[in-house]
C-alpha cells in the first residue's frame, strides 16, 4: 500500500455548491491507483444532505461508491444516517468518527477515484483505515473552520 503525504490536491481544500453550501476536502489518500478523498459540510436536513452528496458524486465522478454518513439535529430528534454505497464497513467508520467528537448537523463522505485499478475485496482490510484516515483528517478541518468561524 503506497501513502501519498503530499497529495497532488491540497490538504484543505473548499469549495462552494450551486446552493452556497461551504464544502471542505481532505488529504487524499492513494492504495495501489485508486485515491480516497473525504468531504464534510454542515447541514440542516436530510433533503439538504441528498442535494449534497449528489453534488459531491457528479463533481468527483464517483457515483458507483460514495459512502457516508451524517449526524443531524431536527427538532428534538437525532437522526444518524450512513450508507456504505459499494464500499463495506465504510459508513461505519465515518459514523464512529462523528461520534467521538459528538458532531451534530454534519455530512461526511467519501470519493473513490480510480485509474486504471482492479480494486478486490481481498485489499478491505486495508480500505477501512485509510477511509478512518481521510475522515478523522476532513473532521479536523471542519471542526478548525468552525472554531476560527465562530471563536
Amino acid at each position: 500500500m503506497s501513502v501519498i503525504n503530499n497529495p497532488t490536491t491540497t490538504t484543505h481544500e473548499t469549495y462552494y455548491t450551486s446552493d452556497g453550501t461551504l464544502i471542505h476536502n481532505g488529504k487524499t489518500i492513494q492504495m495501489k491507483k485508486c485515491y480516497y478523498t473525504a468531504h464534510a459540510t454542515t447541514i440542516h436536513s436530510v433533503e439538504h444532505a441528498i442535494q449534497i452528496l449528489d453534488e459531491i458524486g457528479q463533481k468527483y465522478n464517483s457515483d458507483d461508491i460514495l459512502p457516508f454518513a451524517l449526524r443531524l439535529v431536527e427538532g428534538t430528534e437525532l437522526i444518524q444516517i450512513g450508507d456504505d454505497n459499494g464500499e463495506f464497513g465504510a459508513s461505519d467508520v465515518i459514523t464512529n468518527c462523528l461520534s467521538k467528537i459528538d458532531g451534530y448537523n454534519v455530512l461526511i463522505c467519501i470519493t473513490r477515484r480510480i485509474y486504471g485499478a482492479v480494486l478486490s475485496d481481498m485489499y478491505q482490510n486495508r480500505k477501512l483505515p485509510i477511509i478512518r484516515s481521510v475522515t478523522n483528517n476532513v473532521i479536523d478541518n471542519l471542526k478548525n473552520y468552525l472554531l476560527g468561524k465562530y471563536i
